[in-house]
């Protein structure tokens, strides 16, 4: 898990230019612009698709907008996030090999809020803040099929947003559309679902180098966007009813390789 968390770091020796010979740096003439071109271009794509996917917000809710009969719910996400070999990939085409014989998983804890609108819709939010590192999700759910007896049908948009400087991410967003088709039952609801993952963004990294008398920093970017497919399923718990204890488990498999398993804790007023 630790050596694939280092890879991030050598995109920041890319953009520095080669260990040998006479670098961008070393001549003292500094030129964002072509700096920023140092890093291949499917190296950042990966390195943002990775984050994205890591990082993105997950509703843990069905395709009914009201099957919780509370007021609101409020509870803790934890998903395990299975690392996949895109970057990896990427760095070793571009002449960076890197050990990936090692498939390490990482978590991912968000404090969650799910609140319903009317009888047809419900939106979600989520939120994860920690020493300048941020991310911020949000879905809002439209309710096509609200059976009585049988699946209902509804359409999810989510949006996360993703500001990780420790990662050299600037800014990432992350757009997925989602179908969701839900089993409401009294105590409880299961779902399955597709959805597909846009994400795009700016890496960012400062460099400080010393010539002569004066030290210059110069900000160094790279923009970059990829996408992947995704299918998911879960099922939500309500004890004992409309109000108490909310317990959901819900795993996904990714086309990127990103595939997860979570569970959500909560409470439901």
């Amino acid at each position: 898990m630790r050596d694939r968390w280092l890879i991030l770091p050598f995109l920041l020796a890319i953009l520095s230019g080669p260990a040998e010979g006479a670098g961008f740096l070393d001549t003292g003439i500094f030129d964002p612009n072509q700096l920023g071109s140092a890093i291949p271009q499917a190296v950042a794509d990966e390195a943002l698709l990775l984050v994205g996917s890591y990082a993105a917000h997950r509703p843990y809710s069905g395709a009914v907008a009201r099957s919780t009969g509370s007021l609101l719910d409020l509870g803790i996400e934890t998903t395990l996030v299975k690392i996949g070999e895109g970057l990896p990939d990427a760095l070793t085409a571009n002449g960076i090999p890197v050990n990936a014989t090692a498939v390490p998983a990482i978590p991912m804890i968000k404090a969650h809020l799910r609140k319903s609108i009317g009888e047809s819709s419900e939106f979600g939010l989520s939120a994860l803040t920690f020493k300048r590192q941020a991310v911020y999700g949000a879905d809002l759910k439209f309710s096509l099929v609200s059976a009585e007896e049988g699946p209902s049908l509804a359409l999810r948009m989510l949006y996360t947003w993703i500001s990780i400087p420790m990662l050299y991410i600037d800014r990432c967003t992350v757009i997925s559309p989602e179908l969701v088709v839900s089993q409401p039952l009294s105590f409880a609801e299961s779902w399955i679902g597709i959805g597909g993952r846009f994400v795009s963004g700016t890496m960012k990294a400062t460099v400080t180098t010393t010539v002569g008398p004066l030290t210059v920093s110069t900000d160094l970017s790279k923009t970059g966007s990829a996408g992947s497919a995704y299918a998911f399923t879960g099922v939500k718990f309500r004890i004992p009813g409309a109000t108490g204890l909310r317990l959901g488990i819900e795993g996904s498999f990714d086309s990127a390789g990103y595939h997860t398993m979570g569970t959500f804790l909560g409470v439901g007023f």
